[in-house]
């Protein structure tokens, strides 16, 4: 949409999806099990003919081309590598790559550590260690960006939403709910741990010792596919109740048309939160949320379906986000003026698209 090329590059995929433009998994396992000193020699190669090919370099906060130097963290000779090609190099923050511990806890009665069951492996965790990273990263970056509760970590972050979703690749399914049976609720944690899934079967289990009876399903380490089927069957998605953001998850349900149940701690962590139809529910808030969206009237179910697609459409979807990346290109790449110009053009084309179908 912008007027560039671009490729994405993996070394690693999950039973999540592989759609990805180059995997190369199989050749480095293969490379690392029979001649592991010829690893770090391969990385290399794939850096230089990166460099060669690529202007623009987007990384997460955990890894880069070359391997990592610590268990989480892009490789310092690599950046300084970039910065002296003149390369743009862009780091985003996925959650676990830049989470601290005291950082988290000091955030509230309910956050991501709290029912952590190994600290100091799943997320980054070291404060002191989140900080020199940053320090290094800022001198050797174009640009950090970070969004929601993960701009916490990285101070000084561009604060963008790059969450894209593919809505027209996604048929609206809405709630399909009649009023007769009880509502479906779908949980689908890829780390239960680290959502809170048993503060809902709790409610939920006290709801129907008081006659408020839901139907639950709770599945994980599905495809992404499989997911998005059963999210069409389902009218509520549970995403998390613990961490204070939505996920990817309330994304794809809201492009769906579903009702999206998810802890927020402060709304104006939200892309235009004042229009997010997410419904909010802490554990302290959970069953008395439940048992409010109980008594909704179809109407209302329906029409909170509707509200997420269209806010998921206006501020989500491919164009909104590649709108957001054009301006944050402006503001921070130093393009030559003919590359500016193009992507000023291009985005007033995406945003009266984005008018136009509003």
């Amino acid at each position: 949409m912008l007027g560039m090329s671009s490729h994405s590059l993996v070394f690693n995929t999950y039973y999540i999806t592989s759609s990805f433009d180059f995997i190369l998994k199989t050749q480095m396992e293969y490379i690392s099990a029979r001649a592991p000193a010829y690893a770090r020699c391969c990385h290399r190669l794939l850096l230089l003919w990166a460099m060669l090919r690529y202007d623009v370099f987007h990384f997460y906060f955990d890894q880069g081309i070359l391997e990592r130097v610590d268990q989480i963290g892009v490789n310092n000779e690599e950046l300084l590598a970039l910065q002296r090609a003149g390369k743009r190099v862009y780091l985003y923050a996925y959650g676990a790559d830049v989470r601290t511990r005291a950082a988290t806890l000091k955030l509230g009665e309910f956050n991501q550590c709290m029912h952590c069951d190994k600290v100091g492996q799943h997320c980054l965790c070291d404060d002191e260690e989140n900080r020199r990273k940053q320090a290094l990263y800022q001198n050797l970056t174009t640009a950090r960006v970070a969004m929601g509760d993960m701009v916490e970590y990285v101070p000084g972050a561009v604060n963008l939403a790059y969450w894209p979703f593919d809505v027209d690749a996604k048929t609206y399914v809405g709630v399909q709910w009649d009023g007769k049976r009880p509502l479906k609720i779908l949980h689908v944690p890829n780390h239960p741990w680290a959502k809170g899934g048993h503060y809902l079967t709790s409610a939920l289990e006290n709801l129907r010792k008081r006659g408020i009876d839901f139907e639950f399903l709770q599945v994980s380490q599905k495809s992404n596919a499989e997911i998005l089927r059963l999210m069409g069957e389902a009218d509520i998605i549970a995403d998390q109740f613990i961490n204070g953001w939505h996920g990817y998850t309330a994304l794809e349900a809201m492009a769906l048309g579903k009702i999206v149940l998810c802890y927020i701690r402060d709304r104006r962590m939200l892309e235009h939160g004042e229009e997010c139809p997410i419904v909010s529910a802490s554990p302290d808030t959970l069953e008395q949320t439940l048992a409010e969206v109980a008594r909704w009237s179809v109407d209302r179910a329906r029409q909170c379906g509707e509200a997420g697609r269209a806010y998921v459409a206006r501020y989500h979807s491919i164009p909104a986000v590649a709108d957001r990346l054009a301006q944050l290109y402006v503001d921070t790449a130093g393009f030559p003026s003919n590359v500016n110009e193009m992507l000023k053009v291009r985005q007033r084309q995406i945003r009266t698209d984005l008018a136009r179908a509003a």
